[in-house]
C-alpha cells in the first residue's frame, strides 16, 4: 500500500514538473541558440535545522517548504538557483563574505538589520509560547516570571522575551528548533517560543505533542524573508521581482504539502493523503491506530517507571549521604566538646548535671567522681552569685541565651572571674536542657585592673594623675552645688628651680626628688583629700569639706615648710621651694578645667612674687593672663605682618659736637593700641622665643635703611650698624652667617655692623660666646659691651671677650644730676679703663648740659640722649642728617632688638 502511495505521489510530482517546464518554455520562447543569455545563477544558503522549512534528507539533499519555494521562484524567473544548507552562523558568514547571494529563512532582528537588506515577505507565521502540561497558567509573556525560557539563537524571539517578559525571566539560546524542543522535552527549560509550524512538526516527530500546551493567542505574527548583503540592490530587486510573480494560491499549495502528515518521510498533500487513506481502508487504519495508541501507553508507562526508579535511587543516595553527614557532625560535636579549651557543662531541665568536658575539670579542679555525684555544682557557685545563677537558669529554661561575667569558686575555695555563655537545648519546640560554657578570665580581669590603675595614676609616684584628679574635682563641684555650706579648695603647686636640679644631676636624681616631694606632700594632707601629680614637677591638692578658707591656707603653709626642708639625693644636699596657687570653690566656675586653670594662674602670680610663696586667685589675675595671651597672639601676627618700625637717635662726638652715629630703637605700630614701646612687649617676646625672628627683622630693616642713606650720600661709605642682642639672640650658632648674608643682600660690608651685648649675656655660655665673638670679629664685625658697670664688670671677662667699645649705663649718667660722687667716679673709672684697654667709650642717657660738661671733662668719646635729640622716624632722619654734616668719625647706627 505504501508503494502505491509513493507511486501516486511521484506521479503527481512528475506531472507538476512537466507542467512547470512547459510554462517556462511559454514564458521564454525567444531563446537564442547562437547567443548565451542565461542569467547568472543565485546561490541561496539556509539553515539545515529549520524543520520542514528547510533541512537535509537522508541522502544529504536539501528539501522542505522553502526549498520548493525557491524552485518555484526559479521557474517563475528563469534564474537558476543553487540551494545549500548548513548551520545558521556559517550561512550568515557565507552571504556576508560574498560566497553566497541569499540568506534564508531570515527574520528582521537587530543583529541582521545592521548588515543585511530584506526582501518582501515569503510567508507569515504565528509564534506561540509552548510549555509543559504540568505548568498550568502560562497564557502570555507576563506568566514567564521566574521561568527558564528557550529560544533559537539569533531569532527574533530572544529580544522579544527580554523586552516584554517580566524581570526574573531567564532566556536560554539553542542553535536550532530541533535542539530547542529536545531541551524542552528533557526538562532543561520550562517553556519555549517558536513558530507554530516548526514547533508542531518537531513535537509530533519526537512523540511529545501530548506533553505540551501552547498559549491561547500567539505572541505575534512573524514574516519570513530572504536577505542579501547590505547594498546589494540588484539581487534584492531580482528576488522581489520573482516574489511578485508567485501568487498566494501557489504559496498556500506549497504550504499545504509541507504542513500535512508525513508518510515514510515523504511530504503528502491533503488530496494525495485522502487517496492513500481510501486505498488503505478502514480496517488497516483502525488497526494502525490501536497499535499506535498501545505503543504510546506502554512507552509512557515505561518512561514513568524509569523516572520513578531514578527518583527512588536518588532519594536512597541522598538519605545515605545525609546519614553520613549526620554522623560526621556528631563526631565533630563530640570532638569539639572534648577538646574545647573552655569548660562546658550540659544540664537537664531540672538543673542536674549530665556531662562536662575535660576543660571544666581543669578550670574548677573537680574530679570525675565529684562531677558524677553532682557536688561540683553546689561548690562552684558562691553565695554572692547564687541569685545570679538562678536568674541565668530561669532565662535558659525560657529559651533565652545568656552572655555574662561573674564569679565562681574552684575546688580549693579560690574565687575566679569567668565569662559564661548559655544556650538552651530545644527539641520539638520544648526546652529539654541547656549548655553553660565557662571561660576563666581571671588573668584578663587582673590586667584590666592594672591597666585601669595605670590609666588613672602616675607611674612614678603612684599618685592619682590629672585624669583622675579632674574626675574627683568634678564630683566635688557637684556635691558643692547641692550643699554650699562647706567649700572646697584646689592647690596647684610647682617646684622652683627643678629644671636646674634635673639638668645638673640627671633625670634619675630628678625622679628621686619627685618621689620625696610626693611623700612630704602626703604628710600635709588628710586621707579624704586628693593629692595628684599633674605632670613634671606640678602637683595638685583637692581639699573638701573645709570649715573655712583658712584651712586651705594652713595646708599651703605646711606644704611650703615641707618642700623647703633640705633633702639628700645621691649624697647631694638639695634645697628647693614651691610656688602655690589656691582657688576656693565658688559657683561661678561651671567646669573643673576652669578651676584648675585659675589655680595655675594664681601659681604663676606666686612665682612672679618671688617664688616660695602662695597666692589666692582673684579675677584680676585671669584678666591679666588673658591680656598676656592676647598680647602674645598680637605679637605673632605683628611678625607675620611686619608691623615693626625703627626710630633713630643721634650719637655725637663730644669733642666736635658732630653726629657720629645713630641708634635705632624698635617700635611696634599696633593696629589698635597705636605705637607700643619696647618695655611693653620685649620681655614677653623673650619669654616666648619671638625675640629671635624680631631680631632678624630689626637687622634687615636697619641695614636696608643704611644702604638707602648711603645711596643718597647722606652718610659716609664706612657707616656701621650696631645690633643690640639679648643672650638668646646672641647665642644662636647661625648669627654670623645671617648677618653676613644680610650685608651681602644690601650691598654693605660686614665691617659696617657692630653687635652690642651685655656682660650677663656673655657669661651665660662662655664657650659658645667666645666662638661667636671670634666668628664675628673674623669677618670685620665689632663687638660693643652694653650697660657696662651694671653686671659682673670683671676685668678677666674683658680679657676673655675682646670688645671694641664700652657703653656706660644710663643709671650712672643720671646719678650725675644729683651730684652723686659715686656715680661720677664709676663713670670716670669706666672711661679711664676703656681708654687704657684701647677702647672707645659711649655714654647714654645724656639729658642735661651738666652731664655733657662732666663727660667732656672725663674725656668720654661719644654721648647720646634727649639733650642731643629724641628718637626720630626714618623720614625725619634724612633731613636731620642733611642739616648736620657728618665728619671723619664713622657714623654708627645702633639697632635695638630687645
Amino acid at each position: 500500500m505504501n508503494k502505491i502511495l509513493q507511486n501516486l505521489h511521484y506521479t503527481a510530482r512528475a506531472a507538476a514538473t512537466i507542467l512547470s517546464l512547459i510554462a517556462m518554455l511559454c514564458i521564454c520562447p525567444q531563446t537564442s541558440c547562437g547567443k548565451d543569455d542565461t542569467p547568472r545563477p543565485l546561490t541561496v544558503v539556509g539553515c539545515a535545522h529549520a524543520g520542514h522549512f528547510c533541512k537535509l534528507n537522508e541522502n544529504g539533499t536539501p528539501e522542505g517548504l522553502l526549498v520548493d519555494f525557491w524552485k518555484l521562484w526559479s521557474q517563475k524567473t528563469g534564474i537558476p538557483v543553487h540551494v545549500q544548507l548548513t548551520d545558521w552562523e556559517q550561512a550568515r558568514r557565507m552571504v556576508y563574505s560574498g560566497e553566497a547571494d541569499v540568506l534564508f529563512p531570515a527574520f528582521k532582528n537587530p543583529r541582521l538589520l545592521d548588515s543585511f537588506d530584506f526582501s518582501s515577505p515569503l510567508y507569515s507565521f504565528p509564534a506561540y509560547i509552548f510549555a509543559a502540561k504540568d505548568l498550568s497558567g502560562v497564557h502570555d509573556m507576563g506568566d514567564l516570571k521566574g521561568l527558564r525560557v528557550g529560544v533559537v539563537k539569533d531569532s527574533i524571539f530572544g529580544p522579544l522575551v527580554t523586552r516584554e517578559a517580566p524581570f526574573g525571566t531567564t532566556v536560554i539560546n539553542y542553535p536550532d528548533s530541533e535542539a530547542l524542543i529536545k531541551a524542552a522535552i528533557l526538562g532543561e527549560i520550562h517553556a519555549f517560543i517558536d513558530l507554530m509550524p516548526i514547533a508542531k512538526r518537531y513535537l509530533v516527530t519526537l512523540g511529545a505533542q501530548d506533553d505540551f500546551v501552547y498559549s491561547p493567542s500567539p505572541v505575534g505574527s512573524f514574516t519570513v524573508h530572504a536577505a542579501v548583503k547590505k547594498g546589494n540592490r540588484e539581487i534584492l530587486q531580482q528576488i522581489n521581482s520573482g516574489l511578485s510573480q508567485i501568487g498566494s494560491r501557489e504559496r498556500e499549495e506549497l504550504l499545504s504539502q509541507w504542513e500535512g502528515s508525513r508518510i515514510l518521510g515523504i511530504p503528502v498533500s491533503w488530496k494525495t493523503l485522502a487517496l492513500g487513506l481510501g486505498a488503505l481502508g478502514i480496517l488497516l487504519a483502525a488497526a494502525f491506530v490501536c497499535s499506535w495508541h498501545m505503543r504510546r501507553k506502554v512507552g509512557k508507562a515505561t518512561q514513568r517507571l524509569i523516572a520513578a526508579n531514578e527518583i527512588l535511587h536518588k532519594e536512597i543516595l541522598e538519605r545515605e549521604k545525609a546519614e553520613e553527614e549526620l554522623l560526621k557532625r556528631e563526631k565533630h560535636q563530640e570532638q569539639f566538646f572534648m577538646s574545647s579549651p573552655m569548660g562546658i557543662a550540659m544540664q537537664n531541665a531540672k538543673g542536674e548535671l549530665i556531662a562536662v568536658n575535660p576543660a571544666f575539670e581543669r578550670i574548677f579542679g573537680f574530679s570525675t567522681e565529684d562531677i558524677r555525684t553532682g557536688n561540683a555544682l553546689k561548690v562552684i557557685i558562691p553565695e554572692i552569685s547564687s541569685d545570679e545563677s538562678e536568674r541565668q537558669q530561669a532565662d535558659l529554661l525560657q529559651g533565652k541565651r545568656i552572655d555574662q561575667e561573674g564569679l565562681r569558686r574552684r575546688s580549693d575555695g579560690f574565687l575566679i572571674n569567668v565569662h559564661i555563655c548559655g544556650f538552651p537545648i530545644v527539641i520539638n519546640n520544648e526546652v529539654q536542657g541547656y549548655y553553660r560554657i565557662y571561660q576563666d578570665i581571671t588573668s584578663r580581669k587582673n590586667a584590666e585592673r592594672q591597666l585601669m590603675h595605670q590609666a588613672f595614676h602616675d607611674s612614678l609616684t603612684g599618685l592619682p594623675n590629672r585624669t583622675l584628679f579632674m574626675d574627683r574635682l568634678e564630683h566635688a563641684m557637684t556635691r558643692h552645688q547641692r550643699n554650699c555650706q562647706k567649700p572646697f579648695a584646689v592647690l596647684f603647686l610647682d617646684l622652683d628651680r627643678f629644671k636646674v636640679i634635673n639638668d645638673s644631676l640627671g633625670h634619675e636624681a630628678g625622679d628621686k626628688l619627685i618621689l620625696q616631694i610626693s611623700e612630704r606632700l602626703a604628710i600635709c594632707t588628710r586621707k579624704s583629700d586628693t593629692l595628684a601629680r599633674i605632670g613634671g614637677d606640678e602637683f595638685a591638692v583637692l581639699l573638701e569639706d573645709l570649715q573655712d578658707i583658712s584651712m586651705a591656707e594652713q595646708v599651703a603653709q605646711r606644704i611650703l615648710a615641707q618642700v623647703s626642708a633640705p633633702m639628700v639625693i645621691d649624697e647631694h644636699e638639695l634645697h628647693t621651694s614651691a610656688s602655690i596657687g589656691i582657688v576656693v570653690g565658688t559657683d561661678d566656675r561651671l567646669q573643673p578645667e576652669n578651676v584648675l586653670r585659675d589655680a595655675d594662674i594664681a601659681m604663676y602670680n606666686a612665682k612672679d612674687a618671688g617664688r616660695g610663696v602662695y597666692r589666692f586667685f582673684d579675677k584680676s589675675m585671669r584678666l591679666q593672663a588673658t591680656e598676656t595671651m592676647q598680647l602674645e597672639n598680637d605679637l605673632r601676627r605683628a611678625i607675620e605682618r611686619n608691623e615693626f618700625e625703627l626710630h633713630y637717635q643721634p650719637i655725637i662726638n663730644i669733642n666736635t659736637g658732630q653726629v657720629s652715629s645713630l641708634e635705632a630703637l624698635i617700635r611696634w605700630n599696633h593696629p589698635e593700641r597705636g605705637m607700643v614701646y619696647p618695655d611693653g612687649f620685649l620681655q614677653l617676646a623673650e619669654e616666648t622665643g619671638l625675640i629671635i625672628p624680631m631680631s632678624m627683622i630689626t637687622v634687615r630693616t636697619a641695614m636696608r635703611q643704611l644702604s638707602q642713606w648711603q645711596s643718597k650720600g647722606l652718610t659716609p661709605a664706612d657707616m656701621s650698624v650696631s645690633i643690640n642682642l639679648s643672650a638668646s639672640q646672641f647665642l644662636q650658632p647661625q648669627l654670623p652667617d645671617a648677618i653676613e648674608h644680610a650685608a651681602r643682600e644690601f650691598n654693605i660690608q660686614p665691617s659696617s655692623i657692630h653687635v652690642e651685648i651685655t656682660e650677663s649675656a656673655m657669661l651665660q655660655c662662655t664657650e659658645m660666646a667666645k666662638r661667636i665673638i671670634n666668628d664675628l670679629r673674623r669677618m670685620g664685625t665689632s663687638i660693643v659691651m652694653d650697660d657696662f658697670g651694671t653686671g659682673y664688670s670683671s676685668l678677666s671677662y674683658l680679657h676673655q671677650f675682646p670688645v671694641d667699645k664700652l657703653k656706660i649705663d644710663r643709671s650712672f649718667i643720671m646719678g650725675m644730676e644729683d651730684d652723686d660722687p659715686e656715680s661720677c667716679e664709676i663713670a670716670k673709672t669706666i672711661v679711664l679703663l676703656g681708654h687704657n684697654l684701647g677702647m672707645e667709650v659711649v655714654a647714654e642717657g645724656v639729658e642735661m648740659e651738666h652731664h655733657m660738661n662732666t663727660l667732656r671733662q672725663m674725656n668720654c668719646d661719644y654721648a647720646q640722649g634727649y639733650l642731643i635729640a629724641k628718637p626720630l622716624p626714618a623720614s625725619k632722619v634724612d633731613s636731620f642728617l642733611a642739616s648736620c654734616p657728618v665728619q671723619q668719625p664713622a657714623t654708627q647706627t645702633t639697632a635695638w632688638a630687645s
